[in-house]
């Protein structure tokens, strides 16, 4: 499926089937962690397009991991502005050793050209209309791909 049709209408009520399992979540999203893959699969949760939800979460939280690392000036206007997502930052143990927005990648098997698409779509249309002040999409992933904690970037991102 290509992101724009995805994304948010029906990430939205794949999201809504997720969040009803951590009594801690909020409109704003809910923890991204090992134990969030667990409740998943134990509750028998109803998520319709698995591999283009976590396409949006791995998108999402990469957006945070660089948005928190090299434009905090940005960060809360990201945090008013994003759409609601799983976010990983929020478990201080990193369960199922989820730290970085690649981690989410070892537990759903997504193929690289539909993760190449989410991603480009979350960079460079998603980021582009939230308008912003300093986090633009070139240099957030300038940024990126000098991150140790997210190389795999630079192979998505020349993805065709």
């Amino acid at each position: 499926m290509k992101p724009e049709l995805y994304f948010p209408e029906i990430y939205d009520e794949d999201l809504r089937s997720v969040l009803r399992l951590d009594k801690k979540s909020n409109l704003r999203g809910g923890m991204l962690c090992g134990a969030t893959f667990i409740g998943i699969k134990n509750n028998n949760v109803k998520i319709k397009y698995y591999e283009d939800f976590f396409c949006c979460q791995y998108g999402l939280n990469l957006i945070n991991q660089g948005i928190h690392c090299y434009f905090r000036e940005d960060e809360i206007y990201w945090l008013q502005r994003s759409h609601p997502f799983l976010d990983m930052r929020m478990c201080s143990v990193h369960h199922g050793g989820i730290g970085f927005p690649r981690d989410i990648l070892r537990h759903v098997n997504i193929g690289k050209e539909k993760l190449a698409k989410y991603t480009k779509y979350f960079l460079f249309e998603y980021v582009a209309n939230l308008k912003l002040k300093t986090a633009k999409p070139d240099s957030l992933l300038l940024h990126l791909k000098k991150d140790e904690d997210c190389k795999e970037i630079n192979e998505l991102i020349n993805i065709e």
